[in-house]
């Protein structure tokens, strides 16, 4: 798999902000539509789904939360750690 470049993953990361920027917005439509006050919506939400709906949910939320972990361990984002790392091996001059 070929490394991308800094413009690429710059321009897929824009990409990926705008499309969660406009999910986050027809979500918040949706909510005012259906009057679901912004504070209890999650508590709303879980009372309208039974038990095995709920595990269901949280297990696919923590699946998709697994794959971004994933993708962003492969698509060569930098590790802080590992910068850190190199940081603290470089040569420094004695004055």
């Amino acid at each position: 798999m070929a490394q991308k470049s800094s413009a690429q993953l710059s321009q897929e990361a824009q990409l990926a902000i705008r499309d969660a920027r406009q999910a986050l917005a027809e979500a918040q439509r949706l909510r005012e539509e259906r009057g679901v006050p912004a504070e209890n919506a999650r508590a709303y939400l879980e009372g309208q789904l039974n038990e095995q709906q709920l595990a269901e949910v949280h297990a696919a939320f923590q699946a998709d939360m697994d794959e971004v972990h994933l993708n962003v361990e492969h698509s060569g984002a930098p590790n802080r750690s590992a910068s850190r790392a190199t940081a603290a091996r470089r040569n420094r001059q004695i004055v």
